[in-house]
């Protein structure tokens, strides 16, 4: 707070650039949804990746040499961010709990805008944001966006968030629990990052960006941040409709390239079909000792890789995901619904089994049964529409539709070419 005080009392006549600022209506650019959302589509689904820059973290906790990362000029470092592939960097400018400095989001910015307005990074002013005067400072310095910190800010954050907006700065609202998502929610809130470390114990709750994720809305951004490392956890995100993820402390490995080149490789299909599927990769159980997280654990399924590889086949997207997965021996769709229960439309191990000598060759039999497995799909789908239409929403319903159609058409035109006649069994 002294720090806060400080620059009140120095930027406290109204003449003073800052104060300036705030009473200019600024220009919003959004630069920082953008980069937030690039890389995904009504059709396919990829992460944006989120480099969080700062020397120190009051969340660190590990004391070995070498963890932190270490850098003179962050300009430099966004430079270096953007070439790996990151798509938004926060640049921290406290300097007592992450060691950062104005300077280094200056230096940052005009790094960024060296690289070009298109392909550059967004930057981010991360900061204890208490006072609008920051927000102006940020302004000042073109930076695209801000956080404010609903741990910090309380009852003050819708007033904070009206005046990013009025200043031209794209606001993330940083939550920890899930009281803070709703209210953030409340404050229409359009870029929300969850972060999965607790301030209060010092301690992170792996799953706490899941849980959070299913109360969000759709049309907000959602970023998720705090103790991710691992691919696995990447994966768990993005299937579960995140738009980008957060690298603090894994930026400090030598294997950040390579980690991010197979974040990059990632895909799924668009969110709104992962929106549907969700029973069909994760599991869902009670706790009720984790109240802040809604007093309950999601878990990713065993096989969730082949299952994802299951639909991008489907979906015809390339599969290329972060980590291999089986060829699946079995395509599978399942409908879900209230009034829906799960069904198995075909199973291509026993199917083949039981009628593939029927057939003069492999290839002819599996051309034979991706022909019935389409048109019992579509017929599936004819029976149920009117009850889909009743639990998502028609856009959903239609492009599950197009997609069903498409793969009938295919299947056909494949089984021609082995025989004129076309019959189901």
């Amino acid at each position: 707070m002294y720090q806060i005080d400080r620059m009140i009392d120095k930027h406290k006549d109204p003449i003073d650039p800052l104060q300036t600022i705030l009473s200019v209506k600024g220009t919003m650019k959004c630069k920082l949804s953008e980069m937030l959302t690039r890389h995904s589509t009504e059709d396919r689904h990829s992460l944006s990746l989120v480099a969080d820059l700062k020397r120190e973290s009051p969340t660190h906790t590990d004391s070995r040499s070498g963890v932190r990362l270490s850098f003179l000029d962050a300009g430099e470092v966004v430079v270096t961010m953007a070439n790996t592939g990151f798509d938004v960097v926060l640049v921290n400018t406290d300097d007592i709990a992450y060691k950062g400095t104005l300077d280094d989001l200056k230096t940052s910015i005009c790094a960024a805008h060296a690289i070009g307005n298109r392909s550059r990074p967004a930057v981010v002013m991360k900061d204890i944001i208490l006072h609008p005067l920051q927000l102006a400072q940020a302004a000042q310095l073109h930076a695209d966006g801000v956080v404010l910190n609903s741990f910090y800010l309380g009852p003050a954050l819708e007033s904070m968030i009206d005046t990013s907006y009025n200043l031209g700065i794209e606001p993330i609202v940083e939550v920890h629990t899930l009281e803070d998502a709703l209210y953030a929610i409340q404050l229409h809130t359009k870029i929300l990052m969850i972060n999965q470390w607790d301030r209060l114990t010092n301690k992170c709750h792996p799953n706490r960006a899941l849980q959070i994720r299913e109360i969000v809305p759709d049309g907000i951004i959602t970023i998720a941040c705090g103790g991710i490392k691992t691919l696995e956890q990447i994966e768990q995100l993005g299937l579960a409709g995140y738009d980008a993820v957060v690298l603090g402390k894994k930026l400090a490995d030598t294997n950040i390239p390579s980690f991010v080149g197979s974040i990059k490789k990632w895909n799924a299909p668009g969110k709104g079909i992962l929106a549907i599927s969700k029973p069909l990769f994760f599991t869902d159980e009670m706790d009720e000792k984790d109240v802040s997280g809604g007093g309950h654990v999601i878990r990713m399924k065993q096989n969730y890789r082949q299952t994802l590889q299951e639909m991008c086949e489907f979906y015809q997207i390339a599969e290329n995901n972060c980590v291999e997965a089986p060829r699946p021996k079995d395509v599978l769709l399942r409908f879900i619904g209230n009034d829906m229960p799960e069904k198995w439309i075909f199973k291509r191990e026993k199917w083949m089994k039981d009628h593939a000598h029927e057939y003069p060759s492999e290839d002819h039999a599996t051309a034979v049964y991706d022909f019935n497995l389409a048109v019992e799909l579509n017929t599936t789908l004819e029976c149920n529409k009117k009850l889909l239409s009743q639990h998502f929403k028609r856009e959903m319903v239609d492009k599950l539709e197009e997609a069903i159609k498409n793969y009938v058409k295919k299947c056909y035109i494949n089984l021609k070419r082995f025989t004129n006649k076309i019959s189901c069994s």
